[in-house]
């Protein structure tokens, strides 16, 4: 895999669409994954630190909640939001993300998504 690839960190607590995710961002080739975690305290932690481009967030997941890990974050990477909620439903949270993603995700919606925060 080519180095000079923008990085991409996990934040998915269900281990299916975790490896999911990591399949079809492999065969997509244009964001290397660095990390995937099944928790934001974890998650959070590993942001700072590694600094990544992208960061694919489940908002239902162990540890913060979406919005408070959001806040949390001094360091801010482009975040695509992966729900099994529907976008209206996620503009109540007062999320603060780039683009969102409905799940299932395909591997061309994840595509164009990872286009467009790239641009």
């Amino acid at each position: 895999m080519d180095l000079s690839l923008p990085t991409c960190i996990i934040l998915e607590d269900e281990a299916d669409m975790r490896d999911l995710l990591m399949s079809q961002l492999d065969r997509i080739g244009l964001v290397k994954v660095i990390a995937h975690y099944d928790d934001t305290i974890q998650g959070t932690l590993a942001v700072e630190k590694k600094k990544p481009d992208v960061l694919l967030l489940d908002v239902n997941i162990k540890g913060l909640e979406g919005p408070y890990f959001i806040e949390a974050l001094h360091y801010r990477p482009k975040i695509i939001v992966i729900s099994g909620y529907t976008e209206d439903v996620m503009n109540n949270f007062d999320l603060s993300y780039d683009l969102f993603l409905r799940k299932p995700v395909t591997t061309e919606r994840l595509k164009s998504a990872l286009q467009k925060v790239l641009a």
